[in-house]
């Protein structure tokens, strides 16, 4: 189902057979991913492919309709046109659409590829070499009910080496949109590559993510252990290198509480998530990375705290500053005296603001500011993760479509 491809010339003959199927309608397409949705919570290896619940999440017929209603309106879902004063307008498919998913999120080619299809676009899709173990397995249900081929004769997965780059510029060169998703690195070279003049772009690049807590919902015991154990629970999938992991948190001071109590509240829901959701393995590096983080901080002023385990399970430092280590399970708390002082703390590489708090008017607030600083989504903690249109600003399925214009004689 994955083709390891050695050289530009092996892409031809498989995109000449993509482009050669048919269109599906929108109600086919819905059916198909509610489907494959089904088989894959139904298979025990696909169901354990980290992320796989959030992607069962994503694939549910409701949600999906939900998304088209937002970003193309209700006439969509039925294949008509809209109308107004006098002119129609419709949503279409750009053709052929290439995903570059990155190579650290097992789920990340199947949700880039399903937004493409669900605007009836067909793709290719690069799998990074790492991911081949974790994808595999999603795709082999698509061989378990009726219509599950109708998906892989629309889709091409592809897999070779990320240095590559004459297959890499042969791909770009072949269709007329792209998703991009990872690293600078990685970002600017593929923005680099031969694309058709008229080929769309959608480009998720590096970000991070962070959570802002007032003093009410730390305030009572039962409401604060909630909050804590929801965060922990936003810092596991993944390992902590999504974009919408959390890392920096910032909490609002009180005077009429201890700043221990959190403290303490937020540890026991670590320990607690640690214990369900064990590390199966680490890697060396990684391992190195995340002690000398500890040091660093614990170094740096005589202010800093830290509580982490004997292991390098999970990492909570406290004091001014944060630590950026992609994977590590590394939080770090700073405490402020109001809301507004921690989000001028953020740059614009933040990209989803975690928010436990008790007052929704002053939710509102901070999500206004935080969207006139550049951050894109403001979400309860504990949904930090959840896939959903728009992502980083971008509506997902019709940035992967044309809105077509109709004027009758």
């Amino acid at each position: 189902m994955i083709h390891i491809l050695e050289r530009p010339e092996q892409l031809d003959p498989l995109m000449d057979a993509l482009c050669s199927q048919p269109p599906l309608t929108l109600d086919q397409r819905l059916d198909l991913l509610e489907a494959w949705r089904e088989a894959i919570v139904a298979d025990d290896a696909a169901i354990n492919v980290p992320g796989a619940l959030f992607l069962n999440l994503w694939l549910r017929r409701s949600n999906l309709q939900s998304v088209l209603k937002r970003e193309l309106g209700a006439e969509e879902l039925t294949g008509g046109w809209s109308d107004a004063e006098g002119v129609k307008t419709r949503w279409f498919p750009v053709g052929v659409v290439a995903h570059w998913p990155a190579g650290n999120i097992e789920i990340q080619p199947i949700l880039s590829l399903t937004t493409a299809f669900l605007g009836g676009n067909r793709s290719v899709v690069r799998v990074s070499p790492s991911l081949l173990r974790s994808v595999e397995p999603l795709l082999a249900v698509l061989d378990r009910f009726e219509g599950g081929q109708e998906i892989l004769s629309r889709s091409l997965f592809v897999s070779f080496d990320r240095q590559a780059q004459s297959i890499h510029s042969r791909m770009a060169s072949l269709v007329d949109g792209a998703m991009i998703w990872g690293g600078h690195e990685a970002v600017m070279n593929l923005r680099s590559l031969p694309f058709p003049p008229l080929a769309k772009l959608a480009v998720f690049g590096p970000r991070y993510s962070a959570v802002l807590m007032d003093a009410g919902a730390w305030a009572e015991e039962k409401v604060r252990t909630a909050w804590c154990r929801r965060l922990a629970r936003d810092l596991w999938p993944f390992e902590q290198q999504a974009c919408s992991s959390p890392q920096p948190i910032f909490v609002q001071r009180s005077e009429s509480l201890d700043e221990q109590l959190i403290l303490d509240s937020l540890q026991e829901a670590l320990e607690r998530e640690a214990a369900i959701h064990p590390r199966e393995q680490l890697d060396p590096a990684l391992t190195s990375e995340i002690v000398r983080s500890r040091a660093r901080w614990l170094m740096a002023d005589p202010e800093h705290a830290a509580r982490f385990p004997s292991t390098p399970e999970w990492t909570l430092l406290i004091g001014e500053g944060y630590e950026l280590v992609k994977g590590g399970r590394i939080l770090t708390l700073q405490f402020v005296d109001q809301l507004e002082d921690a989000l001028k703390r953020l740059d614009r590489n933040a990209q989803t603001l975690g928010l436990a708090m008790a007052d929704r008017e002053e939710a509102l607030r901070i999500a206004e500011q935080a969207g006139c600083q550049g951050i894109d989504r403001i979400v309860p903690v504990g949904r930090m993760h959840v896939y959903d249109s728009p992502w980083d600003g971008h509506p997902l399925v019709c940035s992967m479509m044309r809105q077509v214009r109709f004027i009758a004689g």
